[in-house]
């Protein structure tokens, strides 16, 4: 069984937020992340990166990143 259009176009616009994400450019990541929850606003990976992506926004990781999230908080 095949994904149906909205599945396609979630999967299609998170590939797109990944990408940005992992170039480290965290707003247009971010922007990207926020319209794939147009698609399903419960989608819990989508909003995981969200947070990511804020908090990068706040306090970019170092030059040496290697796409790990570390946890600074509880």
């Amino acid at each position: 069984m095949g994904l149906n259009t909205t599945q396609q176009q979630l999967l299609e616009q998170y590939n797109t937020a990944l990408d940005l994400y992992k170039r480290r450019e965290w707003q247009a990541a971010l922007d990207a992340f926020n319209k794939a929850l147009e698609y399903d606003s419960h989608d819990g990976p989508t909003r995981v990166y969200i947070g990511r992506c804020e908090a990068y926004l706040k306090e970019p990781p170092g030059e040496d990143w290697d796409g790990v999230f570390e946890m600074k908080t509880k």
